[in-house]
């Protein structure tokens, strides 16, 4: 799964440049994983910066709100 697939909201309200940065990144689970293992890395922990979860519907905002709440597992 890429990042723009799993955050498709921002992009849906033109946030298309993310606190300044250029674009999205390009990331996959997948991508993230192999580069873990190759470093060794057990644990790692996501952080919703900038544009956080609030896109203009306050009922979406609390769902994808909770919904990241329960990746931490």
């Amino acid at each position: 799964m890429s990042w723009a697939t799993a955050n498709p909201d921002s992009r849906s309200v033109g946030i298309e440049h993310p606190d300044g940065t250029p674009g999205w990144p390009a990331w996959t689970v997948e991508q993230h994983l192999d580069l873990m293992e190759r470093s060794e890395i057990e644990k790692a922990y996501l952080s919703v910066s900038a544009p956080g979860v609030h896109f203009g519907d306050d009922a979406a905002a609390r769902a994808l709100a909770e919904s990241l709440s329960r990746l931490r597992g």
